[in-house]
């Protein structure tokens, strides 16, 4: 029997204190674990997923944190999310209302697991930008191709091979939709029995220490929605192409890497573009650099 306690929260104000936390750590000297790189960890006494390892975080300040790790996340539903801004050193961060010259992105998405558990997967830098765009990518196809909530199909997460940044190395972080997955009725439903907290959740989110928020779910009773989101460009459907093109003229070559560093430059400076190519390679070359000193 549980011994009432006058310190305990109140669950309809923090919700999702059970969900599983799984944190993108990108610099490979601050997680020790048998393949070297980066990768997804969860602090736990037990693997939360099968294919998790044990693994060792250490912290900004040196403190070593025991876990397990994966390169890939499995499967996830995401239902919400928002991103935040911050700057400082991990000891003594301050949250900023909005994009800020030398900020930091921190990205929180709020899904359920195929098991049922539910899960916060949290990024930073380079891993919360990705983590930013494929989620909004997500969100508009499954609303405007789909006619969906975004849990209604699957998305997924893979840590890649480290990358030199200056003497370092970064692990980058690529998520994606699972179309061929979808979440089962009995699953959608559970997630619908929660939604009022779901709605606590992100309005925690929205206006809370000068968080963004980035929703996903849209509100049951209709408050909020899609209907002011332009349409996803679905390739193959007629659609024009995405244009990326630097302010000096020049297009964006054909790399999926230098296209995904071009969106996530565009998405931190609202829409505008880098001056060129090797502008925005300086821009990476600096946020990759901050993954180092700064693990998620």
């Amino acid at each position: 029997m549980n011994t009432p306690t006058p310190f305990a929260l109140e669950a309809e104000d923090f919700p999702f204190l059970d969900a599983l936390i799984l944190q993108c750590v990108a610099s490979t000297t601050h997680l020790q674990w048998e393949p070297g790189n980066g990768g997804f960890f969860v602090e736990a006494e037990t693997p939360p997923l099968e294919h998790f390892i044990p693994a060792t975080l250490v912290t900004g300040s040196g403190k070593r944190v025991k876990g397990f790790a994966a390169q890939t996340t499995g499967l996830f539903f995401p239902v919400g999310s928002y991103t935040s801004w911050h700057k400082g050193k991990p000891a003594n961060r301050v949250q900023a209302d909005g994009y800020e010259e030398g900020a930091k992105s921190k990205t929180q998405v709020l899904a359920v697991l195929p098991d049922g558990r539910w899960a916060l997967l949290t990024a930073r830098g380079l891993a919360s930008q990705a983590l930013m765009n494929a989620v909004s990518d997500h969100r508009y196809t499954a609303a405007y191709k789909f006619k969906a909530q975004p849990f209604y199909k699957a998305m997924t997460g893979v840590a890649g091979a480290p990358r030199q940044a200056g003497e370092a190395a970064v692990t980058p972080f690529t998520f994606v939709s699972v179309e061929d997955e979808t979440c089962p009725v009995d699953l959608g439903e559970a997630v619908r029995a929660r939604w009022g907290e779901v709605k606590v959740w992100l309005n925690r989110g929205n206006g809370h220490n000068g968080q963004t928020q980035t929703a996903t779910a849209e509100a049951v009773d209709g408050s909020g929605g899609e209907g002011d989101a332009p349409p996803p460009v679905v390739p193959g459907q007629g659609e024009p192409p995405v244009l990326r093109r630097y302010k000096d003229g020049s297009d964006v070559n054909g790399k999926v890497e230098e296209q995904q560093a071009y969106d996530m430059y565009v998405a931190v400076f609202e829409g505008k573009a880098p001056q060129d190519r090797a502008a925005l390679r300086a821009w990476y070359k600096e946020q990759a650099s901050r993954e180092v000193s700064q693990p998620a």
